[in-house]
């Protein structure tokens, strides 16, 4: 981060991304699991420090320990992680596509979510107005940073 000439800190995308990785380091890594019986459609274990309905942010999906696809919703974590579900399960709607749920179906099989975990860090509207820095950005720099197969592998 820099100064400006009125004394001002300037956050440059890479600085909010950082930040929103220590945020996802703090949080920790959570197991997913699909559970038809909860309103997002899955749980996660152990049970996250809050809940990712109604929060944007970013998210991590892995693999065990491979590191799969990045995402963001500028809404709800919650709601993108339960479309993934659906996806797995091949329960989506056809306006409901999520690639990397199709991938991971593709790749690990219909409904198998053997060593799905997550990772994620909320980035609401009070973070834009403090770093003026867009989810969005936020997302191209961190799968920049990472290359996560999903992201990465258009077929």
């Amino acid at each position: 981060m820099n100064m400006n000439l009125y004394n001002e800190l300037i956050y440059s995308v890479d600085d909010v991304s950082d930040l929103i990785e220590r945020r996802i380091e703090e949080n920790g890594k959570f197991d997913l699991y699909p559970n038809i019986n909860s309103i997002q459609g899955f749980w996660t274990s152990p049970d996250t420090p809050f809940s990712t309905y109604n929060t944007p942010g970013i998210y991590y999906i892995f693999k065990d320990d491979l590191f799969e696809y990045i995402g963001m919703s500028c809404i709800s974590i919650g709601t993108r992680l339960s479309r993934f579900v659906k996806e797995v399960n091949d329960e989506s709607l056809p306006c409901e596509s999520f690639p990397a749920g199709e991938k991971w179906r593709r790749w690990y099989g219909l409904g198998n979510f053997d060593g799905c975990k997550i990772m994620f860090a909320d980035y609401g509207l009070h973070d834009f107005e403090k770093y003026g820095i867009k989810l969005k950005a936020v997302e191209s720099r961190l799968i920049k940073k990472h290359q996560p197969r999903m992201n990465i592998d258009k077929s």
